[in-house]
């Protein structure tokens, strides 16, 4: 608590346009659904993840199968009196959780997820303001790189790229490493 989560979430929302709130985790499935499917190709946000926000162990699979789904991009179906497919509400954005505790314990559901430890500081209201005001200008910042990027490389060094960060990273994090989260071996 006071570690700067929520305010770290708006500002990492903002790479993708106009945010100034963000969904809290204690709204309905079909609300987070409804909104991730909305967020295309973008960063879907909910904040204050805890085991106070479900009532029951089947709120709490719910909450399970909506954190599995945005990871696997994929979505609710529902059929329709022919048991065709009627509507299929396919999320294809990012998901980023705020939150103080791990609070699903299923192994796939943890390693579909990166889990960043935070420590809490003194805070620094200077640069939080500064940070802030900054913050409104990163869609345009985002929008304009991708446009450089498009332009300058082409799909084959789009694709090298990944691979040769790939490679760094696997290097760099082992189980054995010492700044690696137990949650995120996998």
């Amino acid at each position: 608590s006071g570690s700067g989560k929520t305010v770290t979430l708006i500002w990492c929302q903002r790479f993708y346009g106009k945010f100034d709130s963000i969904t809290p985790w204690n709204s309905t499935y079909a609300a987070i659904y409804n909104i991730g499917s909305a967020h295309r190709h973008c960063l879907m946000a909910v904040d204050d993840l805890k085991r106070q926000n479900f009532k029951s162990e089947s709120d709490l699979r719910q909450g399970m199968i909506a954190l599995q789904n945005f990871a696997d991009y994929s979505g609710k179906k529902r059929s329709n009196k022919g048991l065709g497919a009627m509507d299929d509400h396919k999320i294809e954005g990012g998901l980023m959780l705020t939150g103080e505790d791990i609070v699903f314990n299923e192994a796939s559901t943890i390693a579909r997820g990166i889990v960043v430890n935070v420590d809490t500081r003194e805070t620094n209201f200077d640069l939080v303001n500064r940070i802030n005001d900054q913050s409104k200008l990163f869609p345009a910042f985002t929008l304009e790189f991708i446009q450089y990027l498009l332009s300058k490389l082409s799909q084959e060094n789009i694709v090298e790229i990944f691979k040769i960060s790939r490679k760094i990273i696997d290097q760099h994090y082992t189980s054995s490493s010492d700044n690696l989260d137990i949650n995120n071996y996998d």
